[in-house]
This record gives structure tokens, C-alpha cells and sequence, in this order.
């Protein structure tokens, strides 16, 4: 009896589509694929419980006729190639004809086509779960294509258990959508969520227009870039050094048209930046790439996110080149000093400068020496210059500030340094906790309405009652738009949509998928906003400001900021007096 047998057909299937169908997100992207390879002008999607209950995608495209949607599901079925040397010419997004037959093995799937034209449609789907056979009868649909998709992996429970979060899910598709909108300004783009619209991201012929209008708030100030000098045509946004990331999340690749995932290029493009852009940032940049087809191998990657290039060296010796020539033309790259003449405006650039004090011998031994998380706040006796104050008892005289940055002041074990931002920071961040039982929203007199980008809107909307649960009272107010009706007491003095938008932001570039719990998400809110609405480094502070500051401190007896980096170093005076041989 053999033991090596040829699998069923609807097994293959199924083992092929987790090549392919990976979460609703590669779904919707080979279909919003085949859109764009028939011609669609507007696409719209609809999706519920991050796609994985139902996800619907309809097209205006240029349709198909009965026979080719019947012909449309089986495997390696495609109207885009037919012999080996069409890849050297090779421009659609699909090819393989692997992505409605993964789709429909492991979905509920429907699909509706119409050819322009024609009197009637036809409307494709499964006569059973059970089933490999399909009905395909009349349908009355609109020209195009629609495709709906519902209980994905319903019938591979081993694979759905592995889905991440419906939130994770969600935020996928966004990204989905929001890598097609940004390429293709000429089609429409609409999403809509739980029955609730989203986006709707009109055609176009400015592309700044649509790139702005999906990043958001910033975009405006990309410098364009277009070059035909070399070998590869660049083309697009990138930022200025200024204004980079804290991750990768807003860089946006695609090579002859279709978005790709390329680390190299990143670091390419990071490195054409030089010192200009600080060394934990990242640039922002929504770039394409157009060469020879035969240039470029597509095939090399299950859902067509990765490429290989035919003469790799060239690519990537254009993109720097391309990238650094754009920021010396728009005067943004300085030289000896100065900024290099453009024929744009330039304005002045100022890069961090970072001065260790370590680096110095004398603080080599009292760095050596401090002690870390103590409570420098508690004496035994009283110190000269202790005052009264609203927030508590100071058990240290202020002396002053350095730096805009550190408060020195003393007590009778020592000299005491305080980091003023991770102090404020944690500070504020206790206040915040304990909003909830005090329940102080400053609302606002004049509500604030905010235009965001489409992952920080669809963050937002969809953590409505968590923001509120947390002090920010928003509301919906429009696509990308929402209006922001109060905020905690304790943020108040701060723009309160500069305030949304940083936290938001720093929501999205944190592991906000892996935090569980109610609790834990709001004390992760609770450490972004403290974070983002405390005093910052190089602010001056007065003297009464310093004082309430360390009141703070010694009232809630604090050593660490919210993220567990000391707020204070005590140089103790035995510690002074033998660095002076008095001892």
C-alpha cells in the first residue's frame, strides 16, 4: 500500500490560499489588485469585525462576461499572461491567478460582474459549504465587479484562532487602503466600517492633493521629487529632515506601480539624509519607482510585496542620488554651516546637539558615584528656604536651572538634580490616574475640529469610548474629521489638537495590538499624554514653577518617570567634599 498520495483539490486549495490569504488584509489587497487591473474609477470598500465576519469590495471596472467569472475561480486562472516571456513586459498588479481561488477556499464567497454595455450580469457562488461545485445565475448588478467575502476561514479553525485582534485587523485594512489611495490619485477610494463611512477619498489630478489628504496634517511640506537623470525615474514626496518618524510606519514604496516592502531602500533613502536627520528618526516619503519591466522580477514573493532587481546596484545608487539632489535643490541639506542654495526657498536648519557630561573627568567620579531611586525628598530636619505651597510641603531649596532643563536645588543630604521633563512627566502622569474619581474634563468653549490621516482617524474612531474613558471628549465629525469637545483638566493649557493628533500618533507606533485589557490600555494612554503634555526639555521655568514641581514630587513620593528612567540624582556633600580633599 503506498503511503505517498496525491492530495484532493479542495485540500491544495486550502493549503495554497495560507500562501496567499494570510488575514482580511491580503484579501482586500489582491482584490482592490484586480480593480485597478480592470480600469476601476471608484472602488468602495465595506468591512465589519476587522474583516473577518464580512468584507465587501466593489468595483467600476471594466467587468466580465459569464464565461470568464465562471472561469475566474479555478486556480492559475488569469487573463493577464500566457507564456513565460510576458513577465519581461509585465506591468498589471496580478498575474498568478491564485487570488479569487484562495479567497473562495476558504470563505463564503460571492462575486457579481458586469460588462459595460450588457443588458445583465452574472452572479457566482458556492451551491454549499460542503461543496466544490458553483451556481452562477442572472444578476441585476451595477457594471463592474463586486466581491464579498464573509466568515473568512470559517472552515480552517486552526487558522482562524491565529487572527489577531478585530482592532489589529481593522487597522490592517486601513493600511491596505491607504497604500492603494496613495499611488492611485486618478481612482476614488471609499471605506466603510460597521456600516459607518470612513474615508472617501475623491479622484484626483493632484497627487500632493491625495497624499495630504491620507497622511494628514504635515504632508503639505514634503518636498517633491521627480528625476529622469538616471537610469530609474523617481518620483514623489519625501520630508523634510525636520519632520521624520519615530518608525518606519510612513514610508511608502512602489516599484513600476505596485507597493512593495524593501528595507534596503529605506535604509537608502535614510542614508541619503546623512547627520541632517537625528539618528532614532525615520523618513517620511511616498516614493515610486518606474524602470523596464524586464528590470524587475515580481515572482519572487506569495503576495507580490517583495521584488528582486535586475541590476540592484544601479537601483539603489539612483535612489540616493535622487533623494539627496531633491533635499540640496529645495535648500534643506546644509554645507560648512549653511544651507545650500536652491532654487526653492531654503530655510535655516538646526540639528540636536548632544553634549555628555560624562565626557568630562570631573563628572566621570560623580556620576560614578550618585545614587539612583532614593527619596531624596525626606529629611529628618528642616532646610533653610522651605516655603508653603498649594501642592505640598518642599523639603529643598531651589538653586536654579541649567540647561532650561535640569533643576538644582538642595536639602541636607545633598546637591540634588532633577530631570524637569521626566519629573513633570511623571507627575502629571499620577494626575492623570486619578482624573477618574475626581472626574475633571475641561471642556471646551470653542470645539476643536481636527482634519487627521487615515490610520489616525480610524484609530480614533474606533477608540471613541476609551478616549473618553480617558478624558478626551471627541466626536465624529466628517470623514478624516473629528471635533474635540473636552480634554482632562490636567492638559488643558495645551492646543488641544496638537495634543490628540502626538498621542494618537504615538498610540499607532506603540505595540498597542498586544495590550489586552481595558486597564492597560489606559494606562498606556495615560503614559503617552503624560509624555506629550509635560514640561519639555530646554523650556525655562521660574522659580515658583521649580518649587510647585518638587512639591509634586515629595507629595506623591516619586523616583522614576512613567517609563522607569530616574527623575533625580543626588550628589551627596561627603561625596563633594572628597572630590575636594576635604575628607
Amino acid at each position: 500500500m503506498p503511503k505517498i498520495k496525491i492530495l484532493s483539490e479542495d485540500l491544495v486549495n486550502k493549503i495554497a490560499a495560507g500562501e496567499v490569504v494570510e488575514r482580511p488584509a491580503s484579501a482586500l489587497k489582491e482584490l482592490i489588485e484586480n480593480s485597478l487591473d480592470a480600469g476601476a474609477e471608484t472602488i468602495s470598500v465595506e468591512a465589519e469585525e476587522g474583516g473577518i465576519n464580512f468584507l465587501r469590495v466593489v468595483d467600476d471596472g471594466s467587468g466580465m462576461d459569464r464565461e470568464d467569472l465562471a472561469m475566474s475561480i479555478f486556480p492559475h486562472s488569469t487573463s493577464k499572461i500566457s507564456k513565460i516571456e510576458d513577465f519581461d513586459t509585465l506591468l498589471s498588479y496580478g498575474f498568478r491567478g491564485e487570488a479569487l481561488a484562495s479567497i473562495s477556499a476558504v470563505s463564503r464567497f460571492t462575486i457579481e460582474s458586469k460588462q459595460n454595455g450588457e443588458r445583465e450580469g452574472a452572479r457566482l457562488h458556492k451551491k454549499t459549504d460542503e461543496s466544490n461545485s458553483w451556481d452562477i445565475e442572472p444578476s441585476a448588478c451595477a457594471p463592474g465587479t463586486s466581491v464579498t467575502i464573509a466568515d473568512l476561514f470559517y472552515n480552517i479553525p486552526a487558522r482562524r484562532k491565529f487572527l489577531k485582534s478585530v482592532g489589529t485587523e481593522y487597522l490592517r485594512l486601513v493600511e491596505v487602503i491607504t497604500q492603494a489611495g496613495l499611488l492611485r490619485p486618478d481612482s476614488a477610494f471609499s471605506f466603510t466600517y460597521n456600516k459607518k463611512k470612513l474615508f472617501d477619498w475623491k479622484r484626483t489630478p493632484d497627487w500632493r492633493q491625495r497624499v495630504a489628504d491620507i497622511l494628514g496634517p504635515g504632508a503639505e511640506d514634503m518636498v517633491g521629487c521627480n528625476s529622469g537623470k538616471y537610469e530609474v525615474r523617481v518620483g514623489g514626496f519625501i520630508c523634510r529632515p525636520t519632520s521624520g518618524a519615530f518608525n518606519r510606519r510612513k514610508q511608502f514604496l512602489y516599484i513600476n506601480g505596485r507597493w512593495v516592502s524593501d528595507y534596503r531602500i529605506a535604509a537608502i533613502i535614510k542614508e541619503a539624509y546623512g547627520v541632517n536627520m537625528p539618528h532614532d528618526r525615520f523618513p517620511v516619503f511616498v516614493l515610486r519607482l518606474d524602470m523596464r519591466p524586464d528590470w524587475v522580477d515580481a515572482n519572487v514573493h506569495p503576495r507580490k510585496i517583495e521584488v528582486r532587481f535586475k541590476y540592484t546596484e544601479q537601483v539603489y545608487r539612483c535612489v540616493y542620488r535622487v533623494v539627496q539632489d531633491t533635499l540640496a535643490r529645495s535648500g534643506l541639506l546644509p554645507v560648512a554651516g549653511k544651507v545650500v542654495e536652491g532654487d526653492t526657498s531654503a530655510e535655516e536648519f538646526e540639528g540636536p546637539r548632544f553634549v555628555s557630561l560624562q565626557s568630562f573627568p570631573i563628572f566621570e567620579k560623580i556620576f560614578s558615584k550618585t545614587q539612583f531611586s532614593q527619596n531624596v525628598f525626606r529629611s529628618d530636619s528642616a532646610t533653610p528656604g522651605i516655603t508653603e505651597g498649594g501642592s505640598g510641603r518642599f523639603i529643598c531649596k531651589v538653586i536654579g536651572q541649567i540647561r532650561n532643563s535640569y533643576i538644582i536645588a538642595e536639602n541636607n543630604e545633598g546637591i540634588l538634580m532633577v530631570d524637569q521633563h521626566a519629573a513633570a512627566e511623571r507627575v502629571l502622569y499620577e494626575k492623570l490616574k486619578s482624573r477618574v474619581s475626581q472626574d475633571k474634563i475641561q471642556n471646551l468653549l470653542i470645539p476643536k475640529v481636527l482634519h487627521l490621516g487615515a490610520s489616525e482617524f480610524s484609530w480614533i474612531v474606533e477608540n471613541l469610548p476609551l478616549l473618553a474613558e480617558s478624558g478626551f471628549v471627541v466626536e465624529e465629525f466628517g470623514s478624516g474629521t473629528v471635533r474635540i469637545l473636552g480634554v482632562p483638566y490636567q492638559l488643558s493649557r495645551k492646543d488641544p489638537g496638537e495634543l490628540l493628533l502626538e498621542v494618537t500618533k504615538d498610540v499607532l507606533d506603540s505595540d498597542w495590538s498586544r495590550l489586552g485589557s481595558l486597564e492597560a490600555k489606559l494606562d498606556h494612554l495615560y503614559k503617552i499624554a503624560s509624555c506629550r503634555g509635560s514640561v519639555k526639555f530646554n523650556h525655562s521655568l521660574t522659580f515658583p514653577e521649580m518649587e510647585s514641581l518638587l512639591g509634586d514630587l515629595e507629595r506623591f513620593n516619586l523616583f522614576s518617570c512613567p517609563h522607569g528612567r530616574p527623575v533625580s540624582v543626588l550628589l551627596q556633600w561627603q561625596q563633594l567634599e572628597k572630590m575636594f580633599g576635604r575628607i
